[in-house]
């Protein structure tokens, strides 16, 4: 994302591929809920990039929830474009940038904890919507005099003396979902893995943990010639209706029998099946991977790694 700083707020449409979010971002979210409201209104509020922090300064919850809605073959939803490439695209503002870092991070928290504003709601409170350790080791970034609107001093060293043990002994609400750091830690996903499907009819299907590189030369490595003229293997196939769109403008699968996503969908995998070819997928992110495997499973499929 290169974009030049302006006092005027510009939007872009930036493919979701090549988002930076803001890695020491420590702020929770419920993806569950976030994919939800994107399903049902639309995707009405765009993020906001900020050089200071080289990344994400809002929405980087909203990013993340549509690389998953795309990763799960999901219907494109309102608001999204899509690119040339097939690429989901989302609508980015650019512009009115923050001074300095300290500012460029007061902004982020304030923009978060201010929704609480007016509620009654304590510095506790506000401070649950964070990873405690997180929350805590940017704040201490500040000086005094460039905390954020919602915090103030006083606020500050109460957190720093209590939050711990207030957030511990919290009411979490139970869950029988594991969450997507158990699901990596469950199955030992690591980025580089190549793990494989069979389906019902015997089809086996191959999937790798990590870039386009590592999948082309583990497909090589079998003695598989990689063929980049295939118009399923050339064009990046997202989901089921690129694949019954190709194959009803007559392409010959005899031909191009192999298909390439980078989007796990089990719903993928059964159109391939019911085709008569084979799929190869490659996704980076483990918890997405790890969710793909679990699903699999639940499903009554084979998987296993390699």
């Amino acid at each position: 994302m290169d974009f030049v700083i302006s006092d005027d707020l510009e939007l872009h449409y930036v493919p979701i591929s090549s988002v930076i979010l803001w890695r020491e971002n420590p702020k929770e979210h419920d993806m569950g809920e976030i994919i939800g409201s994107i399903k049902t209104h639309g995707f009405r509020d765009p993020s906001a990039f900020d050089t200071q922090l080289g990344g994400l300064v809002e929405g980087n919850g909203r990013a993340q929830a549509l690389g998953i809605m795309k990763s799960q073959g999901e219907k494109v939803p309102r608001g999204i474009k899509v690119d040339e490439n097939g690429e989901w695209c989302m609508p980015i503002l650019f512009g009115v940038e923050a001074e300095t870092r300290a500012q460029a991070i007061a902004y982020a928290i304030d923009h978060n904890n201010i929704s609480l504003s007016g509620g009654g709601f304590s510095a506790y409170d506000k401070a649950r919507l964070w990873d405690k350790e997180g929350y805590l080791a940017i704040l201490s970034e500040l000086d005094l005099e460039e905390l954020p609107v919602s915090v103030d001093a006083e606020d500050l060293e109460m957190l720093s003396k209590g939050i711990e043990d207030f957030i511990d002994q919290s009411p979490k609400e139970e869950s029988d979902e594991p969450t997507v750091e158990e699901l990596i830690e469950k199955y030992g996903v690591k980025r580089g893995q190549v793990w494989v499907l069979t389906s019902e009819n015997g089809t086996v299907h191959t999937f790798v943990c990590g870039n386009i590189e590592r999948l082309r030369k583990y497909v090589a490595g079998q003695g598989d010639e990689w063929e980049w003229d295939s118009v399923f293997i050339g064009d990046i196939v997202d989901d089921v209706t690129t694949v019954v769109s190709n194959i009803r403008k007559g392409l010959d699968l005899d031909e191009f029998p192999r298909f390439l996503t980078f989007s796990l969908s089990l719903d993928l995998v059964k159109v391939v099946d019911a085709l008569g070819g084979i799929l190869y997928g490659v996704h980076a992110d483990e918890g997405i991977f790890a969710n793909f495997i679990e699903m699999a499973i639940e499903s009554g499929y084979n998987i296993h790694i390699v």
